[in-house]
């Protein structure tokens, strides 16, 4: 499935990959659920989520058009895709 993420988001990705000189690294707790730092996950099935530190920052999932009339959501994602591209 192609998808795509604010350039915010991509470039904080980027930059989280980073490792931390001389500073304690904190984890991050979400709806109950701890995640450790520079993790990503989807806290729902548009918006993606990364651990930086202690802080969650999340953006959502921006998903191309598509030209077809009866495009589909594939079951736990975002975007719509054409019938005749599913596997």
């Amino acid at each position: 499935m192609e998808s795509f993420v604010h350039t915010g988001t991509f470039l904080l990705l980027v930059i989280a990959q980073v490792p931390l000189t001389g500073a304690q690294v904190q984890s991050c707790t979400q709806n109950g659920v701890t995640h450790n730092d520079k993790d990503v996950w989807k806290s729902d099935s548009c918006v993606l989520c990364v651990c930086d530190n202690g802080l969650v920052v999340c953006d959502e999932i921006i998903c191309r058009t598509v030209h077809c009339f009866n495009a589909e959501i594939p079951l736990g994602e975002c975007c719509p895709i054409c019938p005749d591209s599913l596997p």
